[in-house]
C-alpha cells in the first residue's frame, strides 16, 4: 500500500507541475500579446510618422522645384535685364552730357569769337571816328571842295591793329577763317582808301564796319536761339533718360528685393528638408530598431513556448506512464487480497 500511496503523490506532484506549466503558458501568452500589440502600435506610429516626413519632404521639393527655383530663375533674368537697361541708360546720358558740354564749349567759342570780333570793329571805328579832321571856315572858303579827311597815318594805324587781330584771333579762337576773311577785305578797303581818305570813303569804312557790327549781333542772336534749342532739346531728352532709368532702378530695386525674399524661403525650404530627413532618418532607424526588438522577442517567446510545450509533455506522459502502472499494480493487489495475501 506504500508504493501505491507514492505513486499516488507523484502523480499528484507531476499533475501539479503540469497545471504550472499550463499557467506559466497562459501568463506568457497573456503578456505576449501585450507586448506583439504595443509592437504593432509603436510601429504603426512610427510608419505614420515616417509617411509624414517624407509627404512633408515631397511637398517641400514640390514648393522648391515648382514655384521658388523657377521663380528666382525669373527674377535673376528680371535683374540681368534691368541692370543692362541701368548701364545703357548711364552711358547714354553720359554720352549726352559729353555732347552738351561739347555742344557747349563749341558754343561760348562761337560767343567769345564774335565778341571778339565785335570788339576788335568798335576798336577801329573808334580810331577812325576819332582821327576824323574837319577843315576850317578859312579853308573852307579857299577850297569850296575841301571835305573831311582823316588825320594822317590813321587808316596805317587801323590797318596795323586789323593784321595783330587776325594773327590773334588765329592763336587763340577755333573759329576763325569767316572773320579773317571779312577782316581781309576790310584791310583791303583800308588800304585803297588811305590814299582818297575822304569824307565819303571814310563814312563808307564806317558804315562797313556799323554793317558789320550788326551782321554779328545778328550772328550772336542766332547762335543764342540754336544754343536754346539745343539745351532743351538736350533737358528734354535727358529728362526722358532720367525718368527710365529712375523706373529700370525701381524695378531692379523690387525685383532684388523680391529675389532676397525667394532666396530667404529657399533656404528655408531647405533648412526644412534637412532637419526633416534628419527625423525620418531617426524614424526609419528607430523603426527598424522595434522590428527587430519585437521579432526577436515573438522567437523568443515561440521558443519559450515550444520548449514548454516539451516538458508539459513529457509531465503528461510520465503521468500516464504512471497512471498505467498504478493501475496494473492495484490489479495485482487485489488479487492478491483476494486470494488470502496478508499485504
Amino acid at each position: 500500500m506504500e508504493t501505491s500511496d507514492s505513486l499516488d503523490h507523484l502523480i499528484n506532484v507531476l499533475e501539479k507541475l503540469e497545471g504550472r506549466y499550463q499557467d506559466d503558458q497562459k501568463e506568457d501568452d497573456a503578456n505576449n500579446r501585450v507586448y506583439q500589440d504595443q509592437c504593432d502600435s509603436d510601429i504603426g506610429q512610427l510608419d505614420k510618422d515616417i509617411a509624414n516626413s517624407q509627404y512633408s519632404i515631397l511637398q517641400l521639393e514640390a514648393k522648391l522645384e515648382g514655384n521658388l527655383i523657377p521663380a528666382k530663375s525669373i527674377q535673376q533674368g528680371v535683374e540681368k535685364a534691368k541692370l543692362a537697361e541701368i548701364k545703357q541708360y548711364t552711358q547714354e546720358i553720359q554720352e549726352l552730357d559729353d555732347e552738351r558740354q561739347e555742344q557747349n564749349e563749341v558754343y561760348e567759342a562761337k560767343i567769345a569769337e564774335h565778341f571778339e570780333a565785335s570788339k576788335i570793329i568798335r576798336e577801329a571805328q573808334a580810331i577812325i571816328k576819332d582821327g576824323l579832321q574837319r577843315p576850317s571856315l578859312l579853308e573852307i572858303k579857299k577850297n569850296s571842295k575841301s571835305s573831311v579827311r582823316i588825320a594822317p597815318n590813321i587808316l596805317a594805324q587801323v590797318t596795323s591793329s586789323l593784321s595783330g587781330s587776325i594773327n590773334k584771333i588765329r592763336q587763340t579762337h577755333r573759329f576763325t577763317k569767316a572773320y579773317a576773311s571779312i577782316f581781309k577785305v576790310l584791310l583791303t578797303i583800308m588800304n585803297k582808301s588811305e590814299s582818297t581818305a575822304d569824307e565819303g570813303s571814310v563814312e563808307k569804312i564806317i558804315q562797313l564796319c556799323s554793317d558789320l557790327l550788326a551782321k554779328i549781333d545778328d550772328s550772336t542772336n542766332l547762335e543764342r536761339f540754336a544754343e536754346d534749342k539745343r539745351v532743351q532739346a538736350y533737358e528734354k531728352h535727358k529728362h526722358l533718360l532720367n525718368r527710365d532709368l529712375q523706373s529700370a532702378q525701381s524695378i531692379l530695386a523690387n525685383t532684388q528685393a523680391t529675389l532676397q525674399s525667394l532666396n530667404d524661403q529657399i533656404q528655408q525650404a531647405q533648412n526644412s528638408i534637412e532637419t526633416i530627413q534628419q527625423r525620418l532618418d531617426y524614424y526609419q532607424d528607430t523603426r527598424q530598431q522595434r522590428y527587430t526588438e519585437c521579432e526577436e522577442a515573438a522567437y523568443d517567446y515561440q521558443q519559450a513556448r515550444s520548449a514548454r510545450d516539451n516538458n508539459k509533455q513529457l509531465v503528461s506522459d510520465l503521468i500516464g506512464l504512471v497512471n498505467k502502472h498504478l493501475r496494473v499494480l492495484r490489479e495485482q493487489l487485489a488479487l492478491r487480497v483476494a486470494a488470502g495475501d496478508n499485504i
